[in-house]
């Protein structure tokens, strides 16, 4: 999934001694509940006094354009 490559190309940042962005905004994160904390135990490894990950949501991308109830039920518990 595009999460899992995502956070894969910032450990190889990080592994590389590249610096990572000061923040990273995620708009209309579409991402599940599991996604979210992956992210966040990444961003405790890498920023463990400030935030890296914003995250963002919508109601028309993260829930009215959703047609499975198992994806609605899944962005309402990242959300939480």
């Amino acid at each position: 999934n595009q999460h899992g490559v995502f956070l894969k190309a910032l450990r190889d940042l990080k592994k590389e001694g590249k610096d990572l962005p000061h923040v990273i905004g995620m708009h209309s994160f579409t991402g599940t509940a599991h996604h979210v904390d992956q992210l966040l135990k990444f961003e405790k490894e890498v920023s463990p006094k400030k935030p890296l990950f914003y995250f963002g949501f919508s109601h028309s991308v993260n829930y009215v354009m959703c047609t499975s109830d198992k994806a609605k039920r899944q962005g309402r518990e990242a959300v939480r």
